[in-house]
């Protein structure tokens, strides 16, 4: 093994370390408070803020046109900031289209998502995806600098002040404190941002109108060919959200967004943060050609030893668990869980390694892989005949047999960039 690749290594996992150790105490926070905010909140509460983060997950995956994702690739940091004012300008004209809709057209809206309850809150859908698509971008100039420690700031902020707002409402008796508590939560996490990227080297002075343009005409296969997929996987992933709200009950729908919050915590928590830093050191290395897919491989064995306990323990004592932590209410929820631990089993130990298409500039198999996923998703629209449990069971199936396909090509990907490296070294 050269110094280099060493140096690399020890580089990698010292910033894995740090955004996990920060993060621990980052999702301590919301975590240490469900026990308390689910005796506060009902599950139909829940369940219309799922539908409600459903509908704006969506839209913000939209907003940015997905350059954030091309932030880390320019070799200087002015190319940088055209990308994240042409992503921030792009965000507020659609937040713009988004409010001229939840004005001209409110009822539809509603009747659409069969659930009376969003009405008064669909004013703040442009103002969420505005404020989640700006801290986006602002956030991947610090992925770029490995200011890790600043993003894990940020989330700490998100995270205290989102819990506290809630408790707080909460207990004063407001309707649906969680969707206030999120919402403000993140706008806290968008200024502390700001501060942080301009701490980072983030400078606008030499960025023009030209310069925006052209970064966003040379990255425009992301927007090209990852936008639209990237919805219908998101979509994918709430379509469950949106036919439980529509086809069953709304605290069917609060008890598996419950289940699908907390088992999503250790994607969060560990897997999210790996990708993040896995996504800068493939962008170096790729620049450095050097090999990827010895790394990728011990990365992925590692998260496959580090899901198994936690998923028997989920398989075995779910239901017991949960009727003791967060109360008698929530035994459903457990029931669901034991269901989906298989579902966010293979997305902890495949989503991070996913980073490898976008920092190898491999778009267009992320879009056929996604437009799979989705087409196989739809699909559960024709089971909903099915009782609940058993329809969580075949959205289960669907995910385990989606994710196993992505994790081949992820494989195979990174296989054919190491023989490229070593076709032209001859």
């Amino acid at each position: 093994m050269s110094a280099l690749h060493r140096m690399v290594q020890t580089e990698f996992r010292k910033n894995v370390f740090t955004l996990i150790g920060g993060s621990v105490i980052a999702q301590l926070i919301p975590l240490l408070l469900y026990p308390v905010l689910s005796r506060i909140f009902t599950p139909a509460e829940y369940g219309l803020f799922a539908l409600f983060y459903g509908i704006v997950s969506v839209a913000e995956v939209i907003a940015t046109g997905r350059y954030e994702l091309a932030v880390v690739l320019p070799a200087n940091d002015n190319d940088s900031a055209s990308l994240i004012a042409g992503g921030v300008s792009l965000a507020l004209v659609f937040s713009t289209i988004l409010l001229l809709l939840v004005i001209l057209i409110p009822d539809e809206i509603t009747s659409l998502f069969g659930n009376p309850g969003l009405a008064k809150w669909l004013m703040l859908i442009p103002l969420w995806v505005f404020i989640t698509s700006a801290t986006k971008m602002l956030n991947a100039f610090l992925t770029r600098k490995k200011a890790f420690k600043a993003f894990i700031v940020n989330k700490m902020v998100f995270r205290v002040f989102e819990g506290g707002f809630a408790f707080s409402l909460g207990k004063m008796k407001w309707t649906n404190g969680l969707l206030i508590g999120d919402l403000v939560g993140r706008f806290s996490m968008m200024l502390v941002s700001w501060m942080q990227t301009l701490k980072a080297g983030l400078s606008f002075q030499k960025t023009d109108f030209a310069g925006v343009r052209k970064n966003l005409w040379r990255y425009r296969e992301f927007p090209l060919y990852n936008s639209v997929p990237a919805v219908l996987n998101c979509l994918s992933s709430l379509l469950p959200v949106f036919i439980l709200s529509a086809a069953y009950c709304e605290a069917d729908t609060g008890f598996f967004n419950f289940s699908r919050t907390l088992l999503a915590a250790p994607i969060a928590l560990i897997s999210a943060n790996i990708s993040q830093v896995l996504f800068q050191q493939i962008a170096e290395k790729r620049n450095k050609r050097l090999p990827i897919s010895q790394d990728i491989r011990k990365l992925l064995i590692q998260l496959i030893v580090v899901t198994l306990i936690p998923a028997v323990v989920v398989i075995i004592w779910a239901v017991p668990i949960f009727s003791f932590v967060f109360g008698e209410t929530w035994a459903v929820s457990g029931s669901f869980t034991r269901i989906l631990i298989f579902s966010y089993a293979i997305q902890f130990f495949v989503t991070p390694l996913s980073l490898v298409f976008p920092a190898l500039e491999k778009v267009k198999t992320i879009s056929i892989w996604q437009t799979g996923y989705f087409l196989l998703t739809v699909t559960l629209f024709l089971f909903t005949f099915l009782p609940v449990n058993q329809f969580l069971m075949l959205f289960t199936a669907f995910d385990v047999v989606a994710y196993f396909v992505y994790l081949v090509l992820i494989l195979r990907t990174a296989a054919k960039y190491d023989s490229s490296l070593i076709s032209a070294g001859k």
